[in-house]
């Protein structure tokens, strides 16, 4: 895994623990779900990732991880990493067939 990559994953799961606003789920209003509950399984999906890619070198860096969430659904997370550090959560979705692929 490249090192920029490594470090944007300790720091989205340091945004989501703290909820400090460095990290914006989009899907949580549009969807009514309670952001806490969305950011539990972003955060379990992000720790169990099973896949982590770079998708474009930005700026913003575009990551794109796949994992578990807390009932074993597998998610897609796409996050930018901005130049000045902040982390923005742009996706989390159930994984669709376009990165299937990808899964060992």
């Amino acid at each position: 895994m490249p090192e920029t990559t490594g470090a944007l994953l300790d720091r989205l799961e340091a945004a989501l623990r703290e909820q400090d606003g460095f990290v914006t789920t989009h899907q949580a209003e549009r969807l009514g779900v309670r952001r806490s509950k969305l950011d539990g399984d972003i955060v379990h999906a992000v720790e169990h990732a099973l896949v982590v890619a770079d998708l474009d070198e930005g700026p913003p860096l575009r990551v794109l991880l796949i994992g578990p969430d807390r009932a074993a659904n597998i998610l897609e997370v796409i996050a930018l990493e901005f130049d000045d550090g902040r982390v923005l959560v742009i996706r989390a979705i159930p994984l669709r067939a376009t990165y299937h692929h990808l899964l060992p």
